[in-house]
């Protein structure tokens, strides 16, 4: 009985942890930003910590962690140009920031008050983060970063250009700009404030000529030193110290354009500046150099320098980040006491908990660890991909997941349970190097091992053991590169970076079918057709070759109809690859080696979408009736589309960070998506995976839910559906009353009917008219001819409006009715359901309902 309870919890643990529409996470989110760390600190006793990071060109995201869980707490955004520094000490976590204010009655914009910062408690859930403002490409600091603030700005008076608060976050410093272009420094003690004009000014620092640039303030506030850069605002050129308790100012003194970070000691009076070679340690009143802690040199990196800088509490170690390491050091002999080796990307961030306990690192792919720092051995488990997930690949029975990053481990789960099979290490994420191709690693076509490439040549590994697999016949001896096996699994294709040779080999025996000669590829990608026949060197390429002889053949499309790469549609499969082919407002995919139109793919651009979907990634469901679309700048949401309408379904959003990986299962039932944040993330895209709200749910008219699927919009639509979908039976009842298989009717037949359109008798004509709806578009073409022979003006007036709903202007929306009525029934998946779609599919075959249906029977099988 425990152990019953002990499962149920642990499901319902990790049920909670899911974001909505989710039902399955493959990896460990937890300790994972969802992108590049600018900023880092912990609180006083180590047990939580708090990351900022750039989340798109606009904004910055400030987010609280538990150290111990690796969970992610409080998070609020701001506009990256009102972002400064964050900081944690004993009165609570803290970020400077410009204070901005939300548009009044009659504004259209917030205001932005330059002469003016607040201090925003962003652990205090009752404190509200500052207000988001409109971003633009102009307005502040135009011309120094890709993304600003689009708010108007008060004219003339005094300005902060720039502030701190001490990584104590006791004390903020601020640059004052007068009326007049003078400078001065302001130091206040600091508590959360909107407006720091309650805050208690401890020292005005006597003015300076010229803009003493980014500021440094020590452990308590103590002393502050200014950082001038050149006119560009590219290199520091220049520092200057102040002691806050007497306003005396030191000298100014020249700082190394290798200057990365600095950190002041605890007591002010030893200034540390990451750079080139390692942390110089100097006198920050006079620049006076006193030592320098070289960075530990390592077999890929003889030469290396340091980025970020901490100081411990105790100020006799230093805590600096070099590379994808972080190593601590003695501060008076240099002497360098151990390494903390656990990411793959840069560090970008470095922190010390107040209590010397802890030390917390975080580098530019998200991931934070946490180190005890007397040991400095990790404290968190780093599980999963350690950067961003940015390949994945279905095995050919679809049980199985294969996904990799650029942290160079190729990982295989299992689908059903989320679980890890097998971690894959020492796969270069770019073996061939200068980044022309990129190297993919893939199953092979039995799902028993991986084939990838080394940085020398192709190798195999067994999913389940992880066992060296010799490849057969003379692939066990083809260089480094790119490996794509047939549809029907028969032979492979291989291309290698120094060869710039193309050549196809039979498989599994390894023999070599032909060879392309050498030629330098602008890009390469190579794959076959979907059928096999052709093999191409790119997706976007019309050359090919025949798959068995090797012969050219006829380019695939004329030059000026080329797609562009950003016009590939991901998925999750090697074959096959498609493309979109834009005309006007539709798009059709395309498959790559033929350039033929994929039937039933046809896709309408989102309502405001125009041109291609440039910076986002779009997969196209294998049923055709729905795409998935992630726009980068986008926080990492993911919208459902209706591809026949073009409208949004419905959307999912769970990851921190962008989106890079999207693809539908073979089935259609399931999107996954991965991305910045080192997860995939399995969704439920079924219609009765979709939550009901309650005037649906209480909807018992089964005419009222057909009719509003049929015509509704498309979130509307598959609300419809799915309330449909929760009652099979029922379900199909109401198709067979509202569908028939199309048919021609005989001449005979469509002259009566013809005729009973201009009846007297009301009913008459309504019935005829039912009745020809329910031949369809077989019927439409027929009575086109017709029209001119009708005398009856009832009669014409009823016969054209069946035209025109048919084959003429309304044809688009009895189209969609039918795709979403079978839609549906193919995803009922009963019984009585597949045998109706049958009936469908046996109608006439010139008609779109029965080629619908012929699609979902085929799928079926």
């Amino acid at each position: 009985m425990v152990e019953v309870a002990l499962v149920v919890m642990l499901s319902a643990v990790k049920a909670a942890d899911l974001p909505p529409g989710a039902v399955l996470r493959l990896g460990d989110a937890r300790w994972r930003a969802g992108g590049p760390v600018l900023d880092l600190a912990l609180s006083p006793d180590g047990t939580r910590f708090v990351t900022a990071r750039r989340s798109d060109f606009y904004e910055v995201t400030v987010t609280v962690w538990d150290a111990d869980t690796g969970r992610a707490g409080r998070s609020g955004v701001v506009n990256v140009e009102l972002y400064r520094r964050v900081a944690w000490g004993p009165g609570g976590a803290a970020a400077v920031v410009w204070r901005a204010d939300p548009a009044g009655p009659g504004q259209k914009l917030g205001t932005l008050s330059p002469d003016d910062f607040r201090v925003w408690d962003f652990a205090d859930p009752k404190a509200a983060p500052p207000p988001l403002l409109p971003t633009a490409f102009g307005g502040i600091g135009c011309g120094s970063r890709p993304g600003f603030v689009d708010a108007d700005r008060p004219a003339g008076g005094p300005e902060f250009p720039g502030f701190a608060p001490s990584p104590d976050g006791s004390r903020v410093a601020a640059v004052r700009k007068g009326p007049l272009g003078t400078y001065r420094v302001d130091v206040f003690e600091s508590k959360p404030t909107d407006s720091a004009a309650r805050l208690t000014r401890v020292r005005a620092l006597d003015p300076v000529a010229g803009d003493p640039g980014a500021l440094l303030l020590s452990p308590g506030g103590r002393t502050v030193v200014g950082f001038r850069r050149d006119r560009y605002g590219r290199r520091v050129v220049e520092a200057r110290a102040w002691d806050v308790a007497t306003g005396k100012a030191g000298a100014a003194f020249p700082c190394s354009a290798e200057a990365r970070e600095a950190a002041l000691s605890p007591d002010g009076r030893t200034l540390a500046v990451a750079g080139y070679g390692g942390v110089s340690l100097l006198d920050p009143m006079t620049g006076g150099k006193r030592a320098v802690v070289a960075a530990p040199a390592e077999p890929d990196d003889p030469s290396p320098s340091c980025d970020r800088v901490a100081y411990f509490p105790d100020g006799a170690r230093v805590v600096a980040a070099s590379g994808p390491r972080a190593f601590v050091a003695e501060v008076a002999t240099g002497k360098v006491l151990g390494t903390l080796a656990g990411h793959a990307a840069y560090v970008t961030a470095v922190a010390v908990s107040a209590d010397g306990k802890r030390v917390a690192t975080a580098d530019a792919a998200g991931l934070v660890r946490v180190w005890d720092a007397a040991t400095l051995r990790p404290l968190t488990p780093a599980a999963g991909h350690r950067m961003t997930v940015d390949h994945a690949e279905l095995s050919p029975d679809g049980t199985r997941l294969l996904t990799w990053a650029p942290d160079e481990t190729v990982r295989v789960w299992d689908l059903k349970t989320g679980r890890e099979v097998r971690a894959i290490a020492g796969v270069p994420w770019d073996p061939c190097g200068g980044g022309l191709v990129a190297q993919r690693p893939t199953f092979t076509p039995d799902g028993l091992s991986v084939v990838f490439s080394t940085k020398e040549r192709l190798v195999a590994r067994d999913v389940l053991t992880g066992a060296a697999v010799p490849l057969p016949g003379g692939l066990a001896g083809a260089r480094a590169g790119v490996a794509v096996f047939a549809p029907d699994g028969k032979a492979v294709v291989t291309w290698a970076r120094y060869d710039y040779e193309l050549v196809v080999w039979d498989w599994p025996s390894g023999r070599v079918r032909f060879r392309v000669p050498p030629e330098p590829w602008p890009d390469v990608e190579p794959g076959f057709a979907p059928d096999g026949s052709a093999v191409f060197v790119h997706p976007t390429s019309p050359l090919r070759w025949d798959a068995r002889t090797g012969r050219p053949l006829p380019p695939a499309w004329k030059a000026d109809d080329a797609p562009r790469e950003r016009d590939l549609l991901r998925a999750l499969r090697p074959n096959p690859r498609l493309f979109t082919r834009w005309a006007d407002d539709e798009i059709h995919a395309a498959a790559a080696g033929t350039g033929k139109t994929v039937p039933g793919s046809r896709v309408l651009r989102p309502p405001g979408e125009s041109g291609p979907f440039f910076g986002q990634v779009l997969a196209l469901s294998a049923t055709g009736r729905q795409y998935a679309f992630a726009d980068e700048f986008d926080r990492g949401r993911i919208y459902v589309y209706e591809a026949a309408s073009g409208e949004l379904r419905r959307d999912f959003s769970g990851h921190r960070g962008e989106v890079r990986v999207l693809g539908f299962t073979p089935d259609g039932t399931k999107l996954l998506t991965a991305g910045a944040d080192h997860t995939v993330l399995v969704w439920d895209v079924r219609p009765r995976s979709l939550p009901l709200p309650d005037p649906v749910k209480r909807e018992a008219s089964a005419a009222k839910l057909w009719a509003r699927m049929c015509a509704g919009q498309a979130d509307a639509s598959y609300l419809a559906m799915a309330r449909l979908a929760a009652e099979p039976d029922a379900a199909v009842k109401t198709a067979r009353l509202r569908m028939r298989p199309a048919s021609a009717p005989t001449a005979a037949a469509l002259d009566r009917l013809l005729r009973q359109l201009g009846d007297p008798d009301f009913r008459a004509r309504e019935a005829a008219e039912a009745a020809l709806d329910g031949h369809g578009e077989p019927a439409a073409e027929l009575v086109k001819g017709r029209l001119a022979k009708l005398e009856s003006a009832e009669a014409r007036r009823r016969a054209e409006g069946f035209v025109t709903r048919w084959v003429g202007g309304g044809r688009d929306a009895v189209r969609l009715a039918d795709a979403r009525a079978v839609e549906l029934l193919e995803a009922l998946g009963t019984p009585a359901a597949k045998e109706f779609l049958k009936e469908l599919a046996a109608g006439d075959p010139a008609a779109w309902r029965t080629q619908e249906a012929k699609r979902a029977v085929e799928r079926a099988k």
